[in-house]
């Protein structure tokens, strides 16, 4: 005796509790997915089994993928600051220490050959270390930031140094180098980052392009986030699609739009663009329809099942 499949077993229990064929959770079957793409649902049916449409509005949205941030600690930045400063002050001095005994000596005083040259290479060695420093913040922080720690009483530096502004450093996942960076990003809680320069330095877990950018305190060192990170500046118009109106089948997603009191239609769309908890799409569904956000899995196996019967899930109303 051939018994029934766990699939006709849910259905058979579908059916006697609700006194229609509401199929299975066939999301996952092996089987073709029904042709038609339409599902006829009377009203005390979509009522029982707890059907729920929502009528979705137009949205603007532009093209993003997810940044990954991270507040950064600004000790080696401020630490070099000191560096540069002192070595910068130690250069000064050497250099007019080799100048004045360089004027007396041609003016006929008594300096020796020996000390203007002792007092040369202490000049030309201060020169030196200011250059190592210089190259060090370069490869580190980048030409803006370098320019920041070079200029003294810098207002964004020194924001910085005490506490009223913070360094993050954004990676932008899935962009390509050729990606002009967002001149403002959000970060969060209301918080608008605004950028300082690419980093010289890529994210060595993703390697992806990294940028630095401004903001005013509000996160602790080192906490990391994400945010949308833009790649266009095209706007475009379409929908949001909650995570829970969207069934996969066979590597896509569908969505059910109600298209009259009973009746539904299967829709495809991409994935392109995830937004926080859903989809944004611009094709394929529009504002003003009415989107299934509760019960698609239901509508998808009384479609398949009425697909299989050649018969349909309706009913009377």
């Amino acid at each position: 005796m051939k018994h029934p499949s766990r699939s006709s077993w849910l259905t058979i229990l579908l059916t006697g509790v609700l006194g229609m064929p509401l199929g299975v959770f066939a999301a996952e079957s092996s089987s073709a997915a029904p042709a038609v793409m339409q599902v006829t649902v009377a009203g005390k049916v979509q009522r029982a089994s707890g059907i729920e449409v929502t009528r979705i509005t137009s949205l603007h949205y532009r093209p993003q993928v997810t940044g990954y941030g991270q507040v950064m600690d600004l000790t080696p930045l401020l630490t070099l600051r000191a560096q540069l400063q002192a070595a910068e002050a130690a250069l000064s001095a050497a250099q007019q220490e080799y100048l004045r005994l360089k004027g007396l000596n041609r003016h006929g005083q008594n300096i020796s050959a020996k000390r203007l040259q002792a007092t040369r290479a202490v000049w030309q060695s201060a020169r030196a270390q200011v250059a190592m420093l210089r190259v060090r913040a370069l490869q580190h922080w980048g030409s803006a930031l370098t320019r920041w720690l070079e200029s003294r009483g810098n207002p964004r530096l020194e924001g910085l140094a005490d506490g009223r502004r913070e360094l993050l450093r954004i990676s932008a996942s899935q962009a390509s180098y050729q990606v002009k960076p967002p001149v403002h990003i959000d970060v969060g809680g209301g918080a608008r980052a605004t950028l300082v320069s690419a980093s010289p330095r890529v994210n060595p877990e993703i390697q992806a392009p990294t940028y630095f950018y401004l903001a005013a305190s509000a996160m602790p060192v080192g906490f990391q986030f994400t945010a949308g990170f833009p790649i266009s500046e095209k706007v475009l118009t379409g929908v949001q699609i909650p995570g829970d109106a969207v069934i996969w089948y066979a590597g896509a997603a569908w969505v059910y739009v109600r298209t009259s009191a009973t009746e539904f239609e299967r829709r495809l769309i991409t994935t392109e663009y995830p937004e926080e908890g859903g989809w944004f799409v611009s094709a394929g569904v529009h504002p003003g329809e009415q989107l299934v956000t509760q019960g698609a899995e239901l509508l998808f196996a009384d479609e398949f099942a009425s697909h299989s019967s050649g018969g349909g899930g309706g009913g009377d109303d």
